[in-house]
């Protein structure tokens, strides 16, 4: 990966979106063939971009509170501490990305529960997450993303940093 990091960051819809069923993990292991286990290329809703992901850049979280989060994470897995601002906490997964945990606004959480999940408070939802890309050229990931409907909007930081 070059000295710059680049990324495109797509924004997660919590409200009504909802994994519904954690089931879905490993059905197929007992039931290849059948019609529950559909293993029928799924086909592409547009033409490749040709990019290739390089790594998960960062994941956002909102959860009920953040500190209690960020430390149970720091003890169980390792990761460090960024910068804690009083709103947010940003952590260090390794040498390969960024976990943002940030206290969830009134209602967010319940919305996400009452999305059919597996019945009982969410205690996180994902609001954001970030690929590095290769192949990265600011003006031709805008095109891209323009070309497919999207509203893409520029986060970059001024010293080399580029991000949509």
């Amino acid at each position: 990966m070059k000295n710059v990091l680049r990324r495109l960051v797509m924004v997660a819809v919590v409200v009504g979106s909802v994994v519904t069923s954690a089931a879905a993990q490993g059905r197929c292991q007992t039931t290849y063939g059948a019609p529950a286990c559909n293993t029928a290329e799924i086909p592409p809703i547009f033409a490749p971009t040709g990019w290739h992901t390089m790594a998960l850049d960062q994941v956002t979280f909102q959860v009920a509170e953040y500190k209690k989060e960020a430390a149970f994470y720091a003890a169980l897995m390792g990761w460090k501490l960024r910068s804690d601002d009083g709103r947010q906490a940003v952590m260090d997964v390794g040498e390969w990305g960024t976990v943002i945990f940030k206290t969830a606004g009134p209602g967010v959480l319940e919305a996400a529960s009452s999305g059919g999940g597996r019945g009982g408070p969410s205690r996180a939802v994902i609001t954001s997450f970030g690929f590095a890309i290769d192949k990265w050229d600011a003006k031709t990931v805008d095109a891209e993303l323009k070309k497919r409907g999207l509203s893409p909007v520029a986060d970059n930081d001024g010293k080399g940093f580029e991000s949509f």
